[in-house]
């Protein structure tokens, strides 16, 4: 939302799109970047509840369609769902719309390359799945030692230097390794 807010010049309607009602994080996320739009871009108005795009690109195209004759005036969009900026991304690109409406979320640069390169999505995040990968067998090769896993836990892998626990699990520890990347940044990444 910080992202979104900056793009829009903290004004203007906005909607959000979820791969499922029923998905636990992408309502989390979209809570948190609800509530953190509310205290920071008080000029920005969510005209809809989360919209179920169900992970599919054609779905959030066609729904993204819906939103652009429902809201001409609508200067954002959040997508939760790997397939949700890409479906959006192709309404505004059909519509002309990529230098007025800013579009992101969270998908891989493979999925989002050519709308990030006409401008139809302005950013998206993501994280390194071998990054990832490297994380867990750390951690494997940790506990196998008869090592443990604690709050601040470095792996030595970049953005899992300071590992803390999820609250309310006994053995989900996260790090810190989101990207965040523009068509330029996306380039570097071969997923």
């Amino acid at each position: 939302m910080k992202n979104i807010g900056e793009c829009t010049g903290g004004e203007g309607k906005y909607v959000q799109f979820v791969g499922g009602l029923t998905a636990k994080t992408h309502m989390e996320w979209v809570e948190a970047a609800y509530d953190y739009q509310q205290k920071n871009f008080p000029n920005m108005e969510r005209v809809e509840t989360p919209i179920e795009s169900t992970d599919n690109e054609t779905a959030a195209y066609e729904k993204a369609k819906e939103v652009l004759g429902k809201y001409p005036d609508i200067k954002a969009f959040q997508g939760s769902a790997g397939n949700d900026v890409p479906g959006i991304a192709r309404a505004i690109e059909e519509a002309g719309l990529e230098n007025d409406v800013c579009v992101m979320g969270t998908s891989i640069p493979s999925a989002s390359a050519k709308y990030l390169a006409t401008g139809s999505i302005d950013k998206i995040f993501f994280w390194d799945p071998a990054l990832a990968g490297k994380a867990q067998l750390q951690i494997a090769k940790i506990l196998s030692e008869g090592g443990e896993i604690t709050d601040g836990t470095d792996l030595g892998i970049e953005g899992y230097t300071s590992l803390t626990k999820l609250d309310g699990y006994d053995n989900v520890w996260v790090g810190d390794a989101a990207i965040a990347a523009d068509a330029e940044q996306a380039k570097k990444y071969d997923f």
